[in-house]
């Protein structure tokens, strides 16, 4: 995660810091549906980066990223990534960058992107969380 920190704060001309994952108390509050697969509410998450940027307090924005699929509404089958200005919080999903995601996506999320994937997944950042600064890419 050291990377895409640098390169989002490069990006935008900010200094980031990784924080810690997700507790499994805090992993508990997400709420999670299966459509068919395992899919994180976008708002969930964004209520508990809300929480941890409160703590934070020289953060501008708290950014969250998964390798689950995403929903932002029931009537929604998927999002790469949500961004809440607002709260200045986003979250975004690599899992549809994984190479065989379509094929297999129930072995998927705990493994590791490989570097092409990564490094295309990792460019999107900036993309998504442009609206974190009130503006669109």
């Amino acid at each position: 995660m050291e990377f895409p920190c640098r390169y989002v704060g490069a990006f935008f001309g900010l200094s980031g810091k990784v924080l810690a994952p997700l507790t499994s108390s805090e992993r508990d509050k997400l709420v999670v549906r299966q459509d068919p697969l395992p899919q994180y509410s976008t708002g969930s998450i964004h209520s508990l980066m809300k929480k941890r940027k409160r703590k934070l307090k020289d953060a501008f924005a708290v950014v969250g990223v998964t390798m689950m699929d995403l929903y932002p509404e029931v009537s929604w089958n998927f999002v790469f990534g949500e961004v809440n200005p607002d709260k200045g919080v986003a979250v975004l999903s690599l899992a549809r960058y994984h190479p065989e995601f379509e094929k297999c996506w129930k072995n998927i999320f705990n493994g590791e992107l490989d570097s092409w994937t990564a490094k295309t997944a990792w460019s999107t950042l900036p993309v998504e969380d442009a609206p974190l600064f009130g503006s669109a890419l």
